[in-house]
């Protein structure tokens, strides 16, 4: 099984890279009734396309990607929503693609990332930020694509929009790093990417109560990434 270590360039503030995923301190618990649906969400730093699942695993016993493996949740809609800023009201729901056949684990259900990165009129992606002549397929929303402020930075962590230019080192120190766009383009970019992609996922009757780990897994589709975030969530 994989260990769940913090290995990006991007860990958690004052985590050092390589550290224990498993044994950072737990945060805010969301409580979830078996049987409910729920909201969950992620966003981009940089777009690497593919697609998603969210699964869970009980920390009664051992956190694995094979746990989790056994344990991918579906979905309670159809759809997915683009949301600015932190108002629930301001919501725009997109078409969902979500395959069933031929993903892994056998019958898991995967959401392709709704956000087009940038291509080349051949459909080649882009390499030379902050050029982003068309998207690589349709967009959900008009304007609504691009390879995110993370293309204009050799090295970066989410942060306010007005910081993506203060990098920081795995200890919280601040860092400078040459970026590869100009500081207006490189807040263009940020300011266009400061939305979050929400699913509704359905929270299985059979469950047991209790603590369980809630992981997001994005498999890359221009890279060979695997990228993952975690959260606490507590069945009742």
């Amino acid at each position: 099984p994989l260990p769940l270590t913090t290995t990006g360039a991007a860990t958690p503030p004052f985590i050092r890279r390589g550290f224990d995923g498993r044994a950072v301190p737990d945060g805010p618990k969301a409580v979830w009734p078996r049987g409910s649906s729920q909201d969950v969400a992620w966003s981009m730093f940089m777009n690497k396309g593919g697609g998603y699942s969210y699964r869970l695993c009980p920390k009664s016993g051992e956190l694995t990607e094979a746990c989790f493996q056994r344990h991918v949740l579906s979905y309670a809609s159809n759809s997915s929503w683009i949301q600015y800023g932190p108002d629930p009201t301001n919501r725009t729901a997109i078409p969902a693609t979500r395959v069933s056949t031929g993903t892994f684990p056998e019958g898991s259900i995967w959401t392709k990332n709704p956000i087009p990165p940038c291509a080349h009129p051949d459909g080649s992606p882009v390499r030379e930020p902050p050029t982003c002549p068309q998207p690589m397929f349709d967009p959900p929303l008009p304007g609504l694509y691009g390879d995110g402020p993370g293309a204009c930075v050799t090295w970066a962590v989410h942060g306010p929009v007005e910081a993506y230019h203060t990098i920081f080192d795995s200890f919280g120190k601040a860092v400078y790093q040459g970026p590869a766009c100009t500081k207006g383009q490189a807040l263009d970019i940020a300011r266009q990417f400061q939305f979050n992609i929400f699913d509704r996922v359905y929270v299985p009757p059979h469950y047991s109560p209790g603590e369980y780990l809630l992981s997001f897994r994005l498999d890359a589709e221009m890279t060979p990434q695997v990228w993952t975030h975690c959260a606490d969530v507590t069945i009742t």
